[in-house]
């Protein structure tokens, strides 16, 4: 949600505030697609600030002062919400419910009303909700992370670790509890085509991934070719442009029911 880069906003927290209050962060989401039939599963939530005078901001021009001025979780639970609502009924589409993933700051795990709205959605019959660590974050696994991640998982939430392979804390967290997804980051995915060294490094991945019986996510897919290369490899799941951007909920829920 929210790794998008596009230009600098200096806000004050009272700004972003009323920005929230005023429902100007709009949730948008790319899809994520089955790799044997390339059907929607699923997609990764993003937002979006739609201004009256800036035009659309993109998240990384705010998220580090929402973070700084203690109203991320203000931001990030009233857009899980947006989805949950838009999504209810929309369960006759896919019986196994539409796979939703989230990143997470650190702080947002230590903020009680985004950990209730984790196990509210995990609740639903129609979502599944996937939080994402990225290597944007490190996440200090101290006793009460830890407890925080178990009780997340018993509660039904699963996790993935993102742009794996780029960091070295996407393995230390493995040490400590047990991630449902690994996505492979896209600088591996797009070296495909250009140096064996990345087929290797994605062999590699796969291989401990089916080990420990994670599915994987290539990131950054773009044609047609990455398509058929890592079929051949076995991953489970896509997600980049040849598939679709990120576009806003009520247009992609639009295309969702299409492709289900």
């Amino acid at each position: 949600m929210f790794n998008d880069i596009r230009g600098d906003v200096t806000s004050g927290s009272d700004s972003l505030l009323q920005a929230i209050q005023k429902r100007e962060f709009k949730p948008y989401i790319q899809p994520i697609v089955c790799a044997s039939n390339h059907k929607i599963i699923g997609g990764e939530l993003l937002v979006r600030w739609h201004t009256s005078d800036r035009g659309v901001i993109y998240p990384d021009s705010f998220i580090d002062n929402m973070e700084k001025a203690g109203i991320l979780s203000e931001l990030t639970c009233s857009i899980i919400n947006e989805v949950v609502v838009n999504f209810d009924g929309e369960n006759k589409f896919n019986g196994e419910g539409f796979i939703l993933h989230v990143n997470v700051a650190p702080s947002l795990l230590h903020n009680k009303k985004f950990i209730s709205t984790c196990i509210r959605v995990a609740k639903k019959n129609n979502l599944s909700l996937v939080l994402e660590l990225t290597e944007q974050y490190f996440f200090t696994m101290d006793s009460k992370t830890i407890s925080t991640f178990h009780f997340l998982k018993e509660s039904g939430v699963q996790f993935a670790l993102d742009d794996f392979g780029t960091g070295y804390s996407n393995l230390f967290y493995l040490e400590y509890f047990t991630v449902d997804f690994i996505k492979v980051d896209k600088m591996f995915t797009q070296g495909l085509e250009r140096c064996k060294q990345s087929h290797y490094i994605i062999e590699t991945i796969l291989e401990l991934s089916k080990k420990l019986n994670i599915k994987t996510i290539a990131e950054g897919v773009e044609n047609m070719e990455l398509v058929n290369k890592l079929m051949l490899l076995g991953v489970d799941y896509f997600q980049g442009y040849y598939f679709g951007q990120a576009i806003e909920l009520c247009s992609f829920i639009k295309e969702y029911r299409k492709t289900v």
